[in-house]
């Protein structure tokens, strides 16, 4: 195993290329000062790690209980009344309290009001970590990768790099569709960035915009930020179940739907 380099900052010490890529591609696009995260990260794993070892702990005992209860019966049938009260004698299970509510703050919208799944993913693991961000955003490669929209369904066994070209062709064409660019295609946009809470996209170093179509738009809540594109009619209901699976309002949603270069207003 490769040896990997540290840096010390305050009461951390962080893995050099974690570090490098908080301080030079995350934070400078945030308002946040590095010293100002660093300190008060430091803080959060100060205060709250005791808190967490105290957790784990208890995870251990408890899965080390019932792993013994279960070398017990081996052999043996069972009892689920017996099996629910050992539960709640070592705390697995606890009474049901009455009803509360919980009240928190400085909870972004796209986690607090947007409906979707959320993976918890150990972040040292890479396969893991994209998953997880394709669950709650959903991922357009991914979506097409392991469907038959391309004609066939994806091949068993490890990934095909065949199957991923593809994948990639057919999105991008599938963009420059549902958001046709100014000038250009997306197959030439080489870099896809964060500016001002603004979609910035790159063809090397040319920034492209995305055409604005002034009246006939429909407006697409994704990550918290508005995407403005022309749709063609067989692309209604997909977007519309879009919506219905983000818990939306579709019906306070106006699409202008293009056909043979006749528009068609229709809403909800």
């Amino acid at each position: 195993m490769l040896k990997k380099d540290f840096v010390s900052t305050y009461k951390l010490s962080v893995e050099k290329a974690f570090y490098d890529f908080l301080e030079v591609e995350v934070l400078p696009a945030t308002s946040i000062e590095p010293a100002l995260f660093w300190e008060g990260f430091s803080k959060l794993i100060e205060k709250f790690s005791p808190v967490n070892k105290k957790l784990l702990e208890k995870r251990s005992y408890l899965q080390d209980q019932i792993n013994d209860w279960h070398k017990r019966q081996t052999s043996k049938e069972i009892d689920l009344t017996n099996y629910k009260k050992f539960l709640y004698q070592i705390g697995y299970l606890v009474e049901e309290k009455e009803d509360f509510t919980i009240q928190t703050s400085g909870v972004d919208p796209e986690i607090g009001m947007v409906s979707g799944p959320q993976l918890v993913v150990p972040v040292t693991n890479a396969r893991y970590a994209i998953n997880a961000v394709n669950a709650r955003w959903n991922s357009l490669y991914d979506a097409v990768y392991g469907s038959d929209v391309l004609g066939d369904a994806p091949p068993p066994g490890p990934f095909s790099s065949e199957r991923g070209e593809r994948v990639i062709s057919f999105s991008k064409s599938h963009l420059d569709l549902l958001a046709p660019l100014e000038n250009g295609s997306w197959s030439k946009i080489s870099k896809i960035a964060i500016q001002a809470n603004e979609l910035a996209l790159f063809e090397k170093d040319k920034q492209i915009k995305l055409k604005d179509f002034q009246d006939k738009k429909v407006l697409l809540s994704v990550n918290s930020n508005f995407l403005k594109t022309r749709i063609t009619e067989q692309y209604l209901d997909i977007i519309k179940s879009y919506w219905l699976v983000q818990n939306l309002k579709i019906d306070d949603i106006e699409i202008i739907v293009t056909k043979d270069d006749e528009s068609k207003k229709h809403t909800g």
